[in-house]
């Protein structure tokens, strides 16, 4: 594991009841491609959400169109090209799991609003239910 400001994950890998087995460098994470591609911390993943849903990655064009996407699962989520949002929520993002990890970081662009929620554990509690409370007290 480098040197740096980088969580470490978590899982219940020998214990079921808690989850107290450092998985960082247990699972070699490159088998998730590029969902375990990089390493980051709670601060580099709220500048990639800003520039991947205010642009400045891409093309404008290529922007704009990432914005058209489908609803799915039953109608709560509308899914663009590499990002989606809730139905009813003016947020775009995606959210993200790994052996130890999991989190959701979604972007109100209108309102410069960000949402990055990062737990150093994969199971449940799951982040999207968090993400929900606190951008309904943000309305």
């Amino acid at each position: 594991m480098p040197d740096g400001p980088y969580v470490s994950g978590y899982g219940n890998y020998t214990n079921p009841d808690e989850y107290t087995d450092d998985v960082t460098t247990y699972f070699d994470v490159s088998w998730a491609w590029a969902a375990g591609a990089m390493i980051s911390n709670v601060y580099d993943v709220k500048k990639w959400v800003e520039l991947l849903i205010d642009g400045g990655m891409i093309s404008d064009t290529l922007q704009q169109q990432r914005f058209v996407g489908k609803t799915i699962g039953n109608g709560t989520v509308t899914y663009g090209l590499g990002i989606y949002k809730y139905t009813g929520i003016d947020m775009w993002g995606h959210n993200g799991g790994l052996p130890g990890y999991t989190s959701v970081m979604m972007r109100d662009k209108t309102n410069d609003r960000t949402i990055v929620i990062f737990y150093n554990v994969q199971g449940s509690p799951a982040p999207e239910p968090l993400f929900m409370s606190i951008e309904k007290l943000l309305r």
